[in-house]
């Protein structure tokens, strides 16, 4: 960023001139700017905004972005350059514009030259534990795209949950999708995390087809890829109960052959298992042919989606991950199967055999295969895993989240072996971690705990120096906890496609609020991980010399949330419910000094109330005797959790 002296005032006079193929995106900016100025902008006007490809930028989705007194240029290598440059320009504009209508935006002079970190930058939901709002979906589309994320991976499919209607096979939403007090599940499937019967809570709910192929149409105008995820052999038990049901169906019919079309079971097979969530029938049999019948069924059938949006489908995420051991090892099908196989010796080595299946039903459909870091992998007969070196160079992608315990260089050990790899590291990048140890707030931390500190910390290159504490809060000591963990090499280095931020939803049984609380800001910190160039500090080798700096770094982070991005927040896209964290104290000389990370408004009681909006504001170090409670405010209302000092 090199900025001139001078600003420039920019009005409706100006007008939009744009190549002929950045159409899209000259009607991007004219919708955006006409939420600013609450009409269009005028055609022909001398001083203009000018859209342009230039073919003089090399790297993928690079722009330039100059700001003259009647003149404002975006270049960019392609079209989703342009975007960017586009996104960058709305993000110098002052705070207020979003708040209401204004005649005129003060820019400074100067120019930007932007390219992106990494190629891929995404964000993963899951909306198969609990369903969240196809509205709530376009909001987290914009601020992606406002924030340059550009995949959006969505978990469409789990034992709770089938969240994307079918035609052909109706039962995936008319049982799979919905919850209520049941004894079989024959209709519907049981309550789950704390979604069952009520109204209001998030077990029940679907995408109509004609609201994905908007979502996908929407998301592809912001250049963001959507994934779906159609998880199996594992994570299985909304489609098995489905098919359940209608298999029940036509055999009361007398269509036994309708009927076994599409199932998914073997109803002889007498395995014991118990899933990551308790289940003991959450598997697909992948040694029954009707298996295969169904995925080929439903992914052409998202195919088609995708064709209907006018949209390329380029990768189908397929899960693969939690399956349980004793899987298969009592089916009837599956020991005649490995009976006559002799590459695969036990039911441990069927996971492969399911993955190298689903590989060539994808690959040809010219997909590319993504998966939990599982897919990527053999079982050794000894139950160890190790990388399944028959995939590489087929297509496939490892989504990397496991760098818990010993496994923390497991991403490292797969990029090294050749497989382009997603990094998705829980103690940094699951939104679903409570942001901390407070039982007031709501999350997981089976990872560990995630604040936005953990997201923006992150370090792809280097996860030993960013893997400070372990899911218990034991402080590593990277010389002694990861001596014998592998490093990554220069070709790994190349595997590495990007990053992505997870929300799972098991907690997420609230509103949409909720939902965004639980994800800002730390998308603001993944963007920054993701886009920026490589930082500094997390070059530096000495360690005392690297956490001072980082500490400067992250200063400088927080100054820019607290003074443009949360303000922003409160106003774009008609406001969202971020976190605020709680202001903190201490005493010194008797007195009781506070502060805030965002240096927010500080209000408090000293008689046990809650404070609101109208409690004492805290503006310099106070004397208390007793006990006082704090609470931080923004200036659009929002408040933190409250925090209660005794003197």
């Amino acid at each position: 960023e090199v900025y001139f002296d001078g600003f420039v005032s920019l009005d409706q006079s100006w007008s939009i001139e744009a190549s002929p193929l950045l159409g899209s995106e000259s009607i991007f900016l004219d919708e955006q700017l006409k939420v600013i100025f609450g009409k269009s902008l005028k055609q022909g006007a001398e001083r203009r905004i000018i859209l342009r490809l230039n073919k003089g930028l090399k790297a993928a989705s690079s722009y330039r972005l100059r700001i003259d007194k009647d003149e404002i240029l975006i270049q960019g290598a392609d079209a989703s350059g342009v975007f960017y440059g586009i996104q960058s320009l709305i993000g110098l504009m002052p705070v207020e514009v979003f708040h209401n209508n204004h005649t005129k935006i003060i820019l400074p002079l100067g120019q930007i030259k932007d390219q992106p970190r990494y190629a891929y930058r995404g964000m993963h939901l899951d909306l198969a534990r609990n369903f969240q709002s196809y509205e709530s979906l376009i909001k987290l589309i914009d601020l992606m795209a406002f924030y340059k994320l550009n995949k959006l991976h969505l978990h469409l499919t789990d034992d709770e949950g089938w969240r994307l209607e079918s035609k052909i096979l109706p039962e995936l939403t008319e049982i799979g999708a919905r919850r209520a007090h049941t004894m079989d599940e024959k209709e519907v499937l049981q309550p789950a995390y704390g979604s069952g019967a009520s109204e209001g809570v998030r077990g029940t709910g679907y995408y109509t087809q004609e609201q994905y192929i908007q979502i996908i149409h929407y998301a592809h105008e912001r250049h963001i890829e959507v994934i779906p995820e159609l998880n199996m052999p594992g994570h299985a038990r909304a489609a098995i109960k489905a098919m359940d049901a209608r298999y029940d169906k036509l055999i009361a019919l007398g269509d036994e052959q309708g009927a076994l079309e599409y199932y998914l079971s073997d109803d002889a097979d007498d395995s014991e298992y118990s899933s990551a969530q308790f289940y003991d029938d959450n598997v697909v049999c992948v040694c029954n042919e009707a298996v295969y019948h169904f995925y080929e069924t439903v992914v052409d059938e998202v195919i088609e989606l995708y064709q209907r949006a006018g949209v390329p489908l380029k990768t189908l995420h397929t899960g693969g991950d939690e399956v349980p051991r004793g899987v298969w090892e009592k089916s009837p099908d599956c020991l005649d199967f490995l009976a006559i196989n002799d590459q695969y010796q036990d039911a441990k080595s069927l996971q492969s055999y399911f993955i190298g299946r689903i590989n060539k039903i994808l690959s040809d459909r010219e997909l590319v295969m993504a998966g939990w870091e599982e897919v990527s992998m053999n079982i050794n007969s000894d139950g160890s895993w190790s990388p399944n070196l028959n995939l590489i160079g087929k297509n496939v992608t490892s989504y990397v989240w496991n760098n818990l315990s010993n496994n923390i260089d497991l991403g490292y050990r797969l990029a090294n072996a050749g497989f382009p790899i997603v990094l998705c590291d829980v103690s940094n990048l699951y939104f679903d971690m409570a942001y901390t140890k407070d039982p007031r707030e709501q999350g997981s931390y089976w990872g560990g705990f995630v604040d936005t500190r953990k997201v923006w910390e992150f370090i792809p290159e280097n996860l030993y120096w960013s893997s400070k504490r372990s899911s218990l809060g034991k402080l590593f000591n990277p010389a002694v906890d990861f001596k014998e963990s592998v490093r990554l090499t220069k070709e790994g280095l190349a595997n590495i496609s990007g990053i992505q931020g997870h929300l799972w939803s098991e907690t997420l049984n609230g509103s949409d609020e909720m939902l965004e609380y639980y994800y800002l800001p730390r998308l603001i910190g993944l963007s920054e991980r993701a886009w920026a160039a490589h930082p500094q500090w997390a070059t530096v080798e000495d360690s005392m010399n690297r956490e001072n700096q980082e500490t400067k770094a992250w200063q400088g982070f927080v100054y820019k949330l607290a003074s443009k991005e949360l303000p922003r927040l409160n106003y774009f896209n008609g406001g969202y419910q971020y976190r605020i964290p709680p202001p903190g104290g201490i005493k010194e000389e008797g007195l009781l000094k506070i502060n805030h990370l965002y240096g927010m408004d500080v209000r408090y009681t000293l008689d046990g109330s809650e404070p609101s909006v109208s409690s004492i504001l805290y503006t310099q170090p106070i004397k208390v005797d007793g006990a006082i409670l704090i609470k931080a405010f923004d200036k659009a209302g929002g408040s933190s959790l409250s925090m209660g000092l005794i003197n």
